[in-house]
């Protein structure tokens, strides 16, 4: 299955299935690179930072 990467909802649907399996490397990928396609979705950036923090990834968020 190919998903194109400009497909936001698709993308972060994927994500939320990322984060119940606690998978926070590959939902900030995702994150990543649904935002070169929306750099300027509030929600996106938002959805990134709370991973990151999950993550602790304290810095990047």
């Amino acid at each position: 299955m190919t998903i194109k990467p400009d497909n936001g909802q698709i993308l972060l649907q994927l994500d939320n299935a990322l984060l119940r399996q606690n998978r926070f490397c590959d939902a900030i990928a995702t994150y990543q690179t649904v935002l070169q396609f929306h750099p300027n979705n509030f929600e996106i950036h938002l959805e990134l930072a709370k991973t990151l923090e999950k993550d602790q990834k304290w810095d990047e968020a």
